[in-house]
This record gives C-alpha cells, sequence and structure tokens, in this order.
C-alpha cells in the first residue's frame, strides 16, 4: 500500500531470514528534514525470536521522537551492525547524521567509525551517570561528574574542574575514571559544543519508544504480528503529532516576557513546544547586562555579564550588513535556537523580530513547507527531492484529515469521491 516503504534482508545459512531492515515512506521524509541527530540501541525483549530490535529515533519539530527506521538482527556483532548502517545509509541516498548518541556499545561504535566516519559521536550522558555510580559507588562523584559533563566551560576549566574532583575523592587509581577521562571528547559539553544536537544527549528516547511500542507487543508474537502491530505503534505515534500540529495551530500563549515583541513573533514561527525554549531565552535576557560594546567598522562586539553572576562574560559579534549573530556560548549551533545574549542584542538594536539568521527551520511550525528554489540548493538526487515533496504533501494531507475527522461535516465534505 506504500510506494515508498523500503526494506532489506539477508538469508542465513540454513535459509531462514537473517538481518531484516524497513521503514516507511514518512519515516525517510522525516529523515530528510529532521535527521540531523539520531539517536540508536537495541533491546532483546521483543518478540519470539529474541532478536535485538534495533530502532533509529530522531527529534521532530515538536520537539518530540520521530522514528526513522527498524532493524532485527540476528546478533550484535560488528558486522551485523555495520550491515544495517551501511543499508540505513543506501536507502536515505547517502545522507549521515550530524551526530548520533550511542550507549557506548564497543561493536556498535566501530561499526559507526566505519561506516559514518564524519558523523559525530555522543555517549549516552543517562548510561554514563548509570556507570558512574556502578563503578565508583559514590553519589557526590556522580554530581560532579555530571556536573563535568553536561556544564559548558573552557578547556582549562574543564581540567582543573576534573583533577580537583580525582584528588577530593582519591580516584587516581580508579581504572574506569581513567578510561572515561580518555574518552571525554565523547560526552563532555565542554568538547561538543558548537556541534548541533538538538537538546539529544542520550539514548533514553529510543528507549521510551521501546516502552511505548511494548504495549502493542506480546513475546511470543510471530515475525508477521509483530510488524502489524508495529504499524499500529508508528499510528499512534503520528496521530500525537497530528495532535501537536492541531495545538501549536489554535492555542494562543499568554505574552509573560519584557520582550513582548520579540515574544510575540516566536509564537508565530515555532511550534508550540519550541517556543517554550525560546520563552525561556527571553526570560534569561533581562538577567543580563552589556558591560561593554565595540564597534569595528563591519561588526559590533558586545560584551555581557549576569547579574550576580561573578566574573564570566559572554561576546555576542553582530553584523549589521547580514544581521548574523555568533555568541560565544554557541547555543544557537549546539541547539538551533537564539540564546539569552543575542535577544540581548535585539534590544539594543530595537529589533521587533527575529532574524532569519537565528531561525533553524527544522524547529518552526512550517518544518516541512520547502520551496522548488530551496529543494534544489539542498537536494542532491532526485529522489531526495521526491522525498521532500512526498513528506511536506502527505504532512498537509494529514492535516487535513485530521481536521476533517472531528465533525461529520468536515468528514462528509473531505470524502467526497
Amino acid at each position: 500500500m506504500d510506494p515508498g516503504f523500503f526494506f532489506r534482508y539477508t538469508i542465513l545459512t540454513d535459509g531462514s531470514m537473517g538481518n531484516l531492515f524497513w521503514f516507511d515512506a514518512m519515516s525517510r521524509s522525516d529523515y530528510n528534514y529532521f535527521g540531523d541527530v539520531m539517536s540508536f540501541d537495541s533491546t532483546y525483549r521483543t518478540n519470539s525470536y529474541n532478536r535485538p530490535l534495533v530502532i533509529f529515533v530522531g527529534v521532530k519539530n515538536h520537539t518530540k521522537t520521530t522514528i526513522f527506521g527498524f532493524g532485527l538482527l540476528v546478533d550484535e556483532m560488528v558486522e551485523t551492525y555495520s550491515w544495517i548502517l551501511q543499508t540505513f545509509l543506501q536507502a536515505m541516498h547517502g545522507k549521515c547524521p550530524v551526530l548520533v548518541v550511542t550507549d557506548g556499545d564497543k561493536a556498535m561504535s566501530k561499526a559507526l567509525s566505519s561506516v559514518m566516519p564524519s558523523t559525530v559521536r555522543r555517549l549516552c550522558s543517562w548510561h554514563l551517570e548509570r556507570n558512574v555510580q556502578t563503578n565508583v559507588g559514590d553519589t557526590e562523584f556522580t554530581q560532579a561528574f555530571t556536573n563535568c559533563m553536561l556544564t559548558y566551560m573552557t578547556e582549562s576549566k574543564f581540567e582543573t574542574q576534573w583533577l580537583k574532583a580525582i584528588e577530593t575523592f582519591a580516584l587516581q587509581r580508579n581504572d574506569w575514571v581513567k578510561m572515561i577521562y580518555c574518552k571525554r571528547k565523547l560526552w563532555a559539553e565542554t568538547f561538543l559544543r558548537g556541534t548541533f544536537f538538538g537538546g539529544l544527549r542520550s539514548t533514553q528516547r529510543s528507549e521510551s519508544i521501546n516502552s511505548f511500542i511494548y504495549k502493542f507487543l506480546h513475546r511470543r508474537l510471530k515475525l508477521y504480528n509483530f510488524m502489524s502491530h508495529i504499524d499500529r505503534a508508528m499510528s499512534r505515534l503520528r496521530n500525537n503529532e497530528l495532535k501537536d500540529d492541531f495545538d501549536t495551530i489554535n492555542e494562543h500563549p499568554v505574552l509573560v516576557t519584557h520582550l513582548l515583541q520579540l515574544e510575540k513573533h516566536a509564537t508565530k514561527v515555532y511550534t508550540r513546544n519550541t517556543f517554550h525554549w525560546v520563552r525561556d531565552e527571553i526570560k534569561s535576557e533581562a538577567k543580563h547586562s552589556i558591560v561593554n560594546c565595540v564597534d569595528d567598522m563591519d561588526c559590533v562586539m558586545y560584551t555581557f555579564q549576569k547579574f550576580a553572576g561573578g566574573d564570566k562574560t559572554w561576546n555576542v559579534r553582530y553584523t549589521p550588513s547580514t544581521n548574523i549573530f555568533k555568541c560565544s556560548c554557541q547555543m544557537f549551533e549546539t541547539i538551533g535556537i537564539p540564546c539569552c545574549h543575542t535577544f540581548s542584542v535585539m534590544k539594543a538594536m530595537n529589533q521587533h523580530h527575529i532574524p532569519e539568521t537565528l531561525i533553524m527551520q527544522r524547529w518552526t511550525r512550517n518544518a516541512k513547507d520547502i520551496s522548488e528554489v530551496e529543494l534544489s540548493s539542498i537536494a542532491t538526487t532526485p529522489n531526495i527531492t521526491q522525498i521532500a515533496r512526498y513528506g511536506a504533501l502527505s504532512s498537509k494531507c494529514s492535516k487535513m484529515s485530521y481536521y476533517a475527522s472531528m465533525s461529520t461535516e468536515g468528514y462528509n465534505e473531505a470524502n467526497v469521491d
């Protein structure tokens, strides 16, 4: 029924099915728009064959989870993971994500490095916190580790805080601590800042999707039943997305910040959930003040300090001719929304609208609305152009169906042959 449905499988020496990978056209379309960040892990509790189910997961414009594809694997060896990653890339016309979050499995990591060498890997923060507690067993050190992991600071400050924690808890000879320090560039915000990850720090989205799908599955399901139950779960997820679209269009948040014009513009640009992120940054703007401003011909450099926040400063370079903002906190490059420091510059420049240079399409209400001009600039093959068109049209048809289903009159009008 779905002409865009994709699947690949292997055959074992005894003639039975080996690895299986599949997705539908909507998943492929979602990857085209939201495939810049992805996480995946595997779980065994899925079917009567006791095989790992791998779910490729991303983040949509509503900050909710989307699924790019599924894999049912024979085992969790490097060769098996390499096969499914190569198949995934082939199906997605070679488009690699910017960043992938994994649980640190050695076989999975080796396969990722081989198949997607340009993709940045990030170790799951949730798994790391559990591993710290397991290998060290000190709650206070776990808190210190989490602070080093999630707080953005200079490399020198990171090294200082790390050494202080090691000395305080006498962990100089702990093998796990030495090993994880060697991998710091895979988990510490200090080294990952500036790489877009859209708020994705752990594989918990994959695990929550597993939990969601389990509601539709039974352990003794055979493959054909298993697949149909997966379809039911996907339909429920996509219906939730339509509700998010409906709420975004019909709910009008009360304006509560001191920058009403910018906040009002944000309500029109972003989805409801993303708007809450942006509004938090607008609120935080009031806590900062400009301590220096240098006009250097082509650009203006603003320096900020937080009220009662010590000596820490942030710099925003603003170029009027291009309306480009570059903040030292790198929030826009990392998460994709304007930071409180750039909102301060907008206030200083008396701007009432968020500049287009600070609006990332993937977080907007119209994330899938893309013109033919934009398509021609990003599409590398005719197939990707067709996929993007399919996604945009499918999204609009789904919205129409959702609204039409809410009344008898709407249903009858939409159901005309």
